[in-house]
Parts: structure tokens; sequence; C-alpha cells
């Protein structure tokens, strides 16, 4: 008796075969590679013992038989068989056709099986008119960056399988045991900035931060498995030290076994950043008094319902300016840290200047090295909570840095 590989169609050249023999103490491995003369010859039948020993190239499977059981009269055997259709060249689809493992006699019959009331066959539809539908779209919070400011960078992958004729869902396993991961490379032109260019510059993700590697990219893993992840990180500049100039930022989703180790990209996506060097300064202070406030009366440990800023700023910006924004710590979970814009003037008694940003108001288009702001809290009835007053410096309408002071209202 023999055992022997039946397809129902001729496989394409460069069909993998590997045959896992599972049947005595020690596993063993054994491969084919179906070669284009099986294909000239129209060959749907593999013997076992076509089937090379892993490792080698002249040594066959020959264990046929050799499992039989003199006392129980049986053959205990256990086989896997893995097809791999990744190196071929698919002309047309194969639909709906099957490999069965079939037992012979010295007569080349088929055996039944007596633990079997069939023989059941592996069914597959291998297509090359069906692709996985894959993308990564890549924005930015802002078109032009400051040396020294963040850039808010948002990714969106898509990796969703397609159906078929019959609405069944056809697979790429391309990635099936992949993670996901991010490779995130800034150029100057057609050149690659290095990883030298880059030091001080670093990409902040779920509170880790990420340095260039050696070839001057970012790779970031964002999830366990090749899918559709939305994933939000931010650009620091505040120790780079590129020039003045335009440059490219790509984005490459990709998968690996470890979502970080890079071969090829699934999918890429670019944006133009115009970098603007220009050294500048911005920083505000509160005093610690004014941190915890009575959510009954609005007064500060201070005694009164005032809190006073001090803004500091230099620079050389054309038009800078400074706004406020007042955001409150979100409590639909327990250890969430997410923020969310409310509405100043909610909370204060101050005339507020608007400007074309929802909930924005502006501080002053007079920016000096320094001066004070007072924002004067109502006087009772305020809603409890962590709160974070941002100040945000603008040149124009470009963004510059963000300086944030964090309130307690109990």
């Amino acid at each position: 008796y023999y055992h022997s590989i039946e397809s129902a169609c001729v496989l394409p050249a460069n069909t993998k075969l590997t045959l896992i023999d599972k049947s005595g103490s020690t596993v063993k491995y054994y491969y084919y590679i179906v070669s284009q003369a099986d294909v000239s010859a129209n060959k749907k039948v593999y013997n076992f013992t076509d089937f090379y020993c892993m490792d080698s190239t002249n040594e066959h499977y020959s264990a046929d038989g050799s499992y039989y059981n003199s006392s129980t009269d049986l053959l205990y055997e256990e086989f896997l068989l893995h097809v791999d259709f990744e190196d071929i060249t698919l002309s047309q689809n194969l639909e709906a056709k099957n490999i069965v493992v079939q037992l012979r006699d010295a007569y080349n019959h088929t055996v039944r099986l007596t633990v079997n009331t069939a023989l059941f066959p592996m069914l597959f539809s291998v297509y090359n008119d069906i692709d996985v539908t894959k993308s990564i779209t890549f924005t930015t919070d802002k078109n032009v960056i400051y040396m020294g400011a963040t850039l808010n960078m948002d990714f969106d992958t898509v990796y969703s399988f397609n159906k078929n004729n019959y609405s069944d869902i056809v697979y790429e396993t391309t990635h099936t045991e992949d993670q996901l991961g991010i490779r995130i490379t800034i150029s100057s032109g057609s050149d690659l900035l290095t990883y030298s260019d880059l030091e001080g510059i670093y990409i902040t993700y779920k509170g880790a931060n990420y340095f260039p590697r050696s070839d001057g990219s970012y790779r970031i893993k964002i999830a366990d498995a090749v899918s559709n992840v939305m994933a939000k990180m931010v650009l620091n500049t505040e120790n780079g030290k590129l020039d003045t100039g335009t440059y490219t930022i790509t984005a490459q989703s990709f998968g690996s076994i470890d979502g970080t180790y890079f071969s090829s990209a699934i999918a890429s996506d670019s944006k133009n950043i115009q970098v603007v060097s220009t050294d500048y300064g911005f920083k505000v202070t509160l005093d610690d008094n004014s941190v915890l406030v009575d959510k009954a009366t609005g007064k500060t440990k201070n005694n009164n319902n005032n809190l006073s800023f001090t803004i500091g700023y230099s620079g050389e910006f054309n038009n800078p300016k400074v706004v406020v924004a007042l955001y409150r710590r979100r409590y639909h979970q327990i250890y969430t840290h997410e923020y969310e814009l409310i509405d100043l003037a909610d909370f204060v008694t101050n005339t507020l200047i608007t400007t074309n940003v929802e909930n924005e108001y502006l501080v002053t288009d007079n920016v000096r090295t320094t001066q004070n702001f007072t924002l004067t809290l109502n006087n009772g009835d305020l809603t409890t909570g962590t709160y974070k007053v941002m100040f945000t410096l603008y040149d124009g309408t470009n963004r510059i840095s963000d300086m944030n002071k964090m309130i307690i209202i109990k």
C-alpha cells in the first residue's frame, strides 16, 4: 500500500506542497514544488514518495507501511498537508477544486479507510481577479510646521477582503500571521533624510516615544493583526534642526511577524509639509494656589475668582497672536485621559473676543515679551472635573505651539 495526493486540477507551477508526518514519535517534514514539467505532463497525482525530506534534494519520503501495528492489525497515521500558492502565476481562477489524500494498493486501486465512511476532500478556490482592498490615508492638522512645534498625524489603514460571485469571502493569506506596522520616512526632494538629519525629532504614539532607526525611518507597530486601524501620532520637533523648506512625509503600512521588521509595503500615502526654521519661545505660568477651585464659589486658594496667567514670548514671527480655549476631561471611562473642547465663556465673566475657530478666544494679537492675562471665574455652580486651559501661539493662520495649564474644580 502507498499514499498519494490527488488534485482535481493541474496545480500551477511553483505551488509548494508541504507534508507533515505526525504518525511516529518524531514529527517529520517533506516538501514538493510543482514544476513546469509537471504542468506540461498534466500531472494531478503526487505520491508521497515524490516528496523530498526537508533540507534535502535527493532523500524521499519512505515511511509507507512503517506504522503498521501487528498486534492490532492497524495502521496509526496522521498527516497534515499545506498547499502554498504564493509564488504561482495564475492565468485563470481555480474555482470549486479539491485535493484528496488517498491510500492505494499495488493495483493502483483506492482503498476505503475503515475509520471513514467516505474520502473527505479539501475544497478550495484560488482567484487572480479578486484582490483585497488595501490603503492607508495619511492626514495632518497643519501644512506648515515651525521647528519646535508638534504635528498631529492620523493614519487610517484599510485591509478588507472582498467576495466572489457566490458571496463567499475571498481571503488573501499573505499576512495571515502578521502584525500591522507603519513605516514613516521624511525626505527633501528625492533625498531621504538620515538618522543624523532627524536627530532630536521623534514620534509619540500611545504614550511611547519612537526615534528614527539607522535607515532614517520610524517603524511603529499599531495592531496585532493586519486589519482596519485608525492610529493617531504626534511628530515632535522641539529638539530638531531641519532647515526651512518643503519636506515630504511618507507613511507605509506593512505586515511582519513583529510589526516592526519591514520588507515591503501594503499601501502608502504622503503629505508635503512646509518647515520653517525659526527660534522662538512660548511659556505660560499660573501660580499653584490657583489650580484648585471651589465649585460652589468659583474661588481659588487665593480667596478670589481670578486665574492670573503670565505669558512669555520671544521670536520673529510676522503675525504672532495668542488664543485661549478650555478643555474638560471626559469621564465616560474610569481611566480615560481624553479631553473635550468646551465653551470657556460658560465658566468666566470676561468679555471674550471670538476667533474663526469655535470655542477659541483671542488673548492678544500684540504679543509682547511678557504680559498678564486674567480669567475671572463665575462665582458659583461650576461643574466639577479636571480641566486644562490651553493657550495657543499662532503666526497668522499657522498654529505654532500649545501650552496647557491644569485646574481642578471640586
